[in-house]
């Protein structure tokens, strides 16, 4: 039988396609496996031996970002994260108190933020041994250098008090955040309404005011997000980014540090795959490695940080209580009480993860009914982020009653939305049922969470501590 070979531009999930975008017919031939039209006007060659039709191919393993059929997509990620975050802005200030925009503004400085305050203007400073209570006077080493050596950064360049610099540089890291999650769900070519459902649970935690307030959560998320982003990536561009990205990560706060080890293999043609992730995690751990220098040369201790934290704030990690199930049990929390919702936090973690485990395993079933990928190995670097920031968080304030917790958690809670929609986009649930449960189940989400995140943000701007 005379067939004719398609034009080829592109790939399915099962090999070439034609120029309008349809599938021919598979045959067999002494060069390969190659497509055939019946409508095509023209024969091409067959493929040689060397180069079989690629397998399909998860939307995190696709190879180039900067073309142009992507540029429009990089300006709509930065647009969707411009608007996330002025929205973000908005819903603080709207429960902040002050009679004036710029006291609401202002209030959204508060508790750490003084700390980073002080880091920036006087450099990090301490008694040796570090003082046994919170005092930034006495002893400031308690947070990473990241944020507020951005900030004094930006204070030196622009005509900003150190409130506004502190502010600032948060609310520029969240842009980013949002822009590299919106970025993400187009890459993963998410159905604009399940991506602003993902977008709207993520922004309606409880704790997600923190992103604009003076914080270095934005920063963290936004470093850590990017790093996954650009270490997915082929090229040595993009090797680059993420190194600069696992950088910043790793000097915004200590359990950055084993999140390196999430680094993505990329292409051959750069560094071989062991050797790209060796080359960024060496890059990326230098953050961290130049603060603990700093440390040891001025203070002669390389853990001087880890020295203040068990001095001045009481924390002493506690690696087996991360493991401990009583730690999960509490499901009935004041809302008032922050040490409360804090525990409770824990047990939605594991509801999470729980739900997150059973959907992996439908989806892969329903994945090999259909003859298709589950993508699980792209969403593997995320979950493994997810549980290592939160192991480290619960273990680190387990000494001080899980304070702070619901904060920490809100990292983890991001990257597990993230994944899951990743997970969603590559098996999408057929039955209408199971749909209506995931809207229902996202609907009650981001209303609880707005409700409460809503009350502990008119909380905080008060100058009251939830987190």
């Amino acid at each position: 039988m005379n067939r004719e070979e398609p034009e080829q531009t592109g790939y399915s999930r099962t090999g070439r396609v034609n120029g309008t975008g349809q599938t021919g017919e598979t045959a067999e031939t002494g060069g390969g496996e190659v497509k055939r039209d019946e409508a095509a006007p023209a024969p091409l060659p067959a493929a040689p031996a060397s180069s079989p039709a690629p397998e399909h191919a998860t939307p995190l393993a696709e190879a180039t970002f900067f073309t142009r059929s992507r540029l429009s997509g990089v300006g709509l990620a930065l647009l969707a994260g411009l608007c996330l975050t002025l929205i973000q802005l908005a819903a603080a200030l709207s429960v902040a108190p002050g009679s004036n925009l710029a006291e609401r503004y202002y209030s959204l400085f508060q508790h750490d933020s003084f700390w980073f305050e002080n880091i920036m203007v006087r450099g990090y400073v301490s008694t040796v041994p570090p003082a046994p209570y919170k005092s930034y006077d006495v002893s400031n080493v308690a947070f990473f250098p990241a944020y507020p050596y951005l900030a004094g950064w930006m204070l030196e360049r622009l005509d900003l008090d150190t409130r506004e610099a502190l502010l600032l540089t948060s609310q520029l890291a969240a842009w980013l955040f949002w822009s590299y999650a919106a970025a993400l769900l187009l890459r993963w070519r998410t159905p604009w309404p399940a991506a602003v459902a993902v977008l709207g649970v993520i922004g309606t935690h409880p704790a997600a005011f923190y992103l604009v307030a003076a914080y270095s959560e934005a920063l963290f998320l936004a470093a850590l997000v990017g790093f996954l982003f650009w270490s997915s990536r082929a090229g040595a561009g993009s090797a680059i980014l993420a190194a600069a990205h696992g950088f910043c990560m790793t000097a915004t706060r200590i359990v950055g540090i084993p999140c390196v080890a999430a680094a993505g293999g990329g292409d051959r043609g750069f560094f071989r795959r062991l050797e790209r992730r060796i080359w960024i995690g060496f890059v990326s751990l230098l953050g961290a490695a130049l603060f603990f220098a700093l440390c040891q040369g001025r203070f002669g201790s390389w853990d001087f940080y880890m020295q203040t934290q068990q001095a001045g704030w009481g924390v002493m990690p506690e690696y087996l209580e991360p493991l401990r199930l009583e730690n999960y049990t509490h499901i009935a929390p004041d809302w008032t009480e922050p040490r409360e919702v804090a525990e409770f936090s824990l047990a939605v973690t594991l509801w999470m993860a729980v739900a997150l485990g059973a959907a992996e395993v439908a989806a892969r079933r329903q994945a090999q009914r259909r003859g298709i990928s589950s993508g699980f190995m792209q969403r593997l670097p995320f979950y493994f982020c997810a549980a290592v920031v939160f192991y480290v968080s619960m273990a680190g304030v387990a000494s001080v009653a899980f304070e702070s917790m619901i904060r920490y958690q809100f990292c983890t809670y991001a990257l597990a939305a993230l994944a899951a929609a990743h997970l969603l986009a590559c098996v999408p649930p057929r039955s209408k049922a199971v749909r209506a449960v995931l809207w229902a189940l996202a609907a009650l989400l981001i209303a609880a969470g707005a409700y409460l995140q809503a009350y502990y943000a008119a909380v905080f701007t008060r100058g009251g501590w939830f987190a």
